[in-house]
């Protein structure tokens, strides 16, 4: 017996589906509550006659990038028809996802081995998810989800995929589409903002989620050996003091893995980030320490093409 986390592409919110994909993982946190309702009375001074609340269970877990073991994640993240797969080579599947109006919601399943029962968590829509790495690491995936409710099932027999993770080893960055090599770590935070209060008489369970606003953000850390980080947050590339107008630029970090076929195609994973602005900058000196620049940024929505992208190649048809 196995300990897992399981996905399924739901195609109705409130109808559960088998789990298809599954995780590795490496930890969970999902939480459930009861939002019991007591009330102190004026003939008892303790609380009194609790009645269940609003049912709500959500939580985080997290797991390393492989080339095949987060598609159904990013359609929940990014949204329903996000996916528009093309064929590079016979075999070869190109996922390119951007977000869309449309939730995506997912049934979510986890195994424990210890009570031989699955936790399914149905109708999950994917609030936040943050990508990091950073120097002799693994590409590390963290998503935060809720659910509209929380069945015990029966445990299945996961396929858990044996493709190596992404890695630093094998990962580029670009700046203003200029590669990078002095970039020693960087995290990507995209979050989905969603209305978790449609609760409505007669039910405890959450009857719809609205999907609201959709942000990225992250951090890089950078070897200080040149201005140019510095001139970009001031404004552009030849700033030397604080100008009027900023200069958006743009992000590009891309993992490569196996190969996947005729030793020309690839499993990778890219992120694109197309319009983006440094919105801290510090690069404090420690003695004779290595001095490194730590910048924030912040991605906003282009007048053309998608605010965030994610390219994924792996042999999967289709999410």
């Amino acid at each position: 017996m196995v300990r897992y986390i399981g996905i399924g592409k739901q195609t109705v919110y409130g109808t559960e589906v088998a789990l298809t994909e599954f995780l590795d993982a490496i930890d969970e946190s999902i939480k459930d509550d009861n939002s019991i309702v007591a009330d102190p009375t004026m003939g008892v001074r303790g609380l009194t006659k609790p009645i269940p609340g609003e049912f709500k269970t959500g939580g985080g877990f997290k797991a390393y990038a492989e080339p095949e073991n987060l598609g159904l994640l990013l359609l929940g993240l990014l949204g329903s028809g996000c996916d528009t797969p093309t064929t590079p080579e016979t075999g070869v599947y190109l996922h390119t996802m951007i977000p869309t109006v449309t939730p995506q919601y997912l049934t979510v399943g986890i195994g424990s081995d210890v009570t031989a029962g699955q936790k399914t968590i149905g109708s999950a829509g994917v609030r936040k998810a943050k990508f990091s790495i950073s120097k002799s690491s693994k590409l590390l995936a963290e998503f935060d989800i809720f659910g509209q409710t929380h069945k015990v099932d029966a445990l299945v027999a996961p396929t858990f995929s044996t493709k190596q993770p992404f890695h630093w080893g094998h990962a580029s960055a670009k700046i203003a589409t200029a590669a990078n090599t002095q970039i020693q770590a960087m995290t990507i935070e995209v979050e989905n903002k969603y209305n978790e209060n449609d609760y409505s008489l007669g039910s405890r369970l959450l009857r719809s989620a609205q999907l609201n606003t959709f942000s990225v953000k992250g951090t890089m850390d950078i070897m200080f050996d040149q201005l140019a980080q510095m001139k970009m947050f001031l404004g552009n590339n030849a700033a030397v003091a604080p100008a009027a107008t900023l200069v958006k630029q743009r992000l590009d970090l891309e993992f490569i893995s196996d190969v996947l076929a005729g030793a020309t195609q690839f499993y990778f994973m890219k992120f694109i980030m197309l319009e983006c602005l440094f919105r801290t900058h510090k690069a404090n000196i420690n003695k004779r320490d290595r001095t490194i620049e730590n910048i924030e940024w912040e991605c906003y929505a282009p007048t053309a093409g998608a605010q965030f992208s994610v390219l994924y190649q792996n042999t999967i048809v289709s999410y």
